[in-house]
């Protein structure tokens, strides 16, 4: 059996692209790693008739085909409902979750180096009866950890410190204990993951040019200037608050090894902008490596073959990268 990293993959809702792009990117990735797809024949033969696939019904034996096989391993993972395509529901939300637990199983119990995820519905999930928001707090239960959300794409690493919250709410949920556990788990796996040495990171401020010494704001001065400060007396090297608009170009220009984001679109829309196609989603502060494309389920276009991979070929590569060490 040659040496080979394995990847467990799990395919997402099956009502969205989800099939289409794992399909899409794992023929893309070749022969660069083992993977081993969770999700059913009947879905990828809908939306990915093409794609060539070792079926297999046992863990082992799709462990088996992943490592000595030039093609994925579908690991049959038996959903009683049927999904329908384009569409958000309760079988989809159901067959993802249990997809999702069957790749984390693989990773967990050392059977795969690392876990990438395909698009899930928040609204499917919830009509299934689940409480998750998303991938990243269930990944965090399942794990007892408390994960942290980095976004990457056109040469800049975002972390967040408030993800799903709406912008009325952003500014009373954050607090200076948060800023500095993101901070640090984002080094901690810059140096742990990246093989970053000494990692540069700065934090954005919240309000336009980070308060302008207070006239738009203080946040910068209660809540994130605190956290800036003890995290550099611990001995980090960490920059900031900086006004959020630089910080992109900052980060593109080198200056940086990952940005402090205080809430979700501050992140998203500079990597989006600089590469919508090839992002990646990357959660820190597991005891696994998992990533995942930067987009969701697209409903709209499922089945239509109009959805591009790239975002989920990137989410691989950027695995075996990381599982490569």
């Amino acid at each position: 059996m040659n040496e080979k990293i394995v990847i467990a993959v799990s395919s997402g809702d099956p009502a969205g692209i989800g099939p289409e792009i794992t399909a899409g990117a794992a023929a893309a990735l070749g022969d660069a790693a083992g993977l081993v797809i969770t999700g059913e024949k009947r879905y990828f033969d809908r939306t990915a008739g093409s794609f060539e696939y070792v079926l297999c019904n046992r863990p082992e034996e799709s462990l088996e085909a992943a490592a000595a096989e030039g093609r994925a391993a579908l690991l049959e993972t038996s959903t009683p409902d049927t999904a329908p395509l384009g569409e958000p529901g309760p079988a989809g939300g159901k067959a993802s979750i249990i997809y999702l637990q069957a790749a984390l199983d693989l990773v967990t119990g050392r059977l795969a180096s690392a876990l990438v995820t395909a698009p899930i519905s928040k609204t499917a999930i919830a009509m299934a009866g689940f409480h998750y928001p998303g991938h990243t707090e269930l990944l965090g239960e399942k794990t007892n950890s408390r994960p942290v959300m980095m976004l990457s794409g056109g040469g800049m690493r975002f972390s967040l410190v408030t993800v799903h919250v709406p912008v009325s709410e952003i500014s009373r949920s954050l607090n200076t204990e948060d800023i500095i556990r993101v901070a640090e788990t984002t080094a901690r796996d810059l140096e742990r993951r990246f093989r970053i040495d000494s990692p540069r990171v700065a934090v954005m401020g919240l309000n336009p040019h980070a308060s302008d010494g207070g006239r738009f704001g203080r946040e910068e001065e209660l809540i994130i200037s605190p956290a800036v400060e003890k995290l550099r007396s611990s001995g980090m090297r960490v920059t900031g608050p900086l006004a959020p608009d630089t910080v992109p170009f900052r980060l593109q220009r080198g200056e940086f090894d990952a940005a402090i984001a205080m809430y979700h679109e501050q992140a998203a829309l500079p990597v989006k902008t600089a590469a919508f196609e090839t992002g990646v989603n990357i959660t820190l502060g597991l005891p696994i490596i998992r990533t995942s494309p930067d987009h969701g389920t697209a409903f709209d276009i499922a089945g239509k073959h109009r959805a591009s991979h790239s975002s989920m070929l990137e989410a691989l590569r950027t695995a075996v990268r990381l599982a490569a060490g």
